[in-house]
């Protein structure tokens, strides 16, 4: 089932002989501009159409042999450029850019990429409406913006103004 603030509407089921949906549960979810979904569901992002029900699965944090134990998607948030940003509870932030509906690149984001994220535990995000991307971690809150890393020592931002949050609560 697909809810919004439409109403509810049943997706088509997946057939036999389908591709199947990775197992688990979902953790993190998004609508993009397009009205795709965005869904979380371990370490694998789904990209579903709702329309058609077909997805497509992308691994943002490597293949299953090479991505750390346990990661798992905590947060997804989609900006006005088409990237699509993926936080985990333990491998930082992947950001997917896309043209045309094809995925063109992937950015891996934490303190093991040698990044301004200086956490590898991204417990939520959020995308500003002039284009920033805000980030909560242990270690505090982080901002990427125009290709720039800000660690936010003082949260008296009164003047930002933060879009609604990507999931909520």
């Amino acid at each position: 089932w697909q809810v919004t603030t439409d109403g509810a509407t049943a997706l088509p089921y997946v057939t036999e002989g389908s591709e199947a949906l990775p197992a688990g549960a979902a953790t993190a979810i998004a609508l993009d501009k397009d009205g795709a979904l965005w869904v979380g569901i371990a370490s694998t992002l789904v990209k579903v159409d709702p329309e058609t029900g077909q997805f497509d699965t992308y691994l943002p944090f490597g293949s299953a042999e090479s991505a750390p134990k346990a990661v798992r998607i905590t947060s997804i948030g989609v900006d006005d450029g088409a990237t699509v940003w993926v936080a985990s509870e333990n491998n930082g932030v992947v950001a997917y850019d896309f043209e045309n509906g094809k995925q063109t690149a992937a950015e891996n984001y934490g303190s093991r990429a040698s990044s301004g994220l200086e956490s590898e535990v991204v417990r939520d995000l959020s995308i500003g409406d002039e284009g920033s991307v805000w980030f909560a971690t242990p270690v505090g809150a982080f901002r990427f913006y125009s290709l720039t890393w800000a660690a936010i020592d003082d949260l008296s931002l009164s003047l930002i103004h933060i879009s609604e949050p990507t999931r909520p609560y």
